[in-house]
């Protein structure tokens, strides 16, 4: 028993340091995201996730959405090298967030740039693509 709380706590403490080193890289990758997630708590990396999909999706709907593919082709890389957990990771806090209270113009125009890996798994949440809030 005692080996397995152990090992478990070890895993868990592996997939933090996984996390922040992703999310360090985000921030080493996109400056311009730094503040974003500085202003938050430094233990909840899931807010900081789930404010880069917040930013994606901001970017997705400007007139230029060049830095919004970018986060996204960013993503797709990582989540294609992926572990299992670090899989989860990513699917929960960023694309199950991609789109939330999205503009009509993010939506029409950010959809066909999420790539098909990202897509599959919003669809595989949502079960359908983003829609305009009436």
């Amino acid at each position: 028993m005692l080996q397995f709380v152990g090992s478990w706590f070890y895993t868990q403490a592996m997939e933090t340091d996984s996390t922040k080193n992703l999310l360090e890289d985000i921030c080493k990758t996109f400056p311009e995201v730094r503040p974003l997630i500085e202003r938050l708590d430094p233990h909840m990396t899931t807010e900081h996730m789930e404010a880069f999909a917040t930013a994606t999706t901001k970017e997705l709907g400007q007139i230029n959405p060049a830095r919004g593919v970018a986060y996204l082709t960013y993503m797709s890389e990582k989540l294609r090298i992926a572990t299992v957990e670090r899989r989860k990771f990513i699917d929960v806090y960023y694309v199950e967030n991609l789109f939330w209270q999205a503009s009509p113009v993010a939506i029409k125009q950010g959809w066909k740039l999420v790539p098909e890996n990202l897509k599959s798994l919003y669809l595989a949440f949502h079960g359908k693509p983003p829609q305009a809030k009436k």
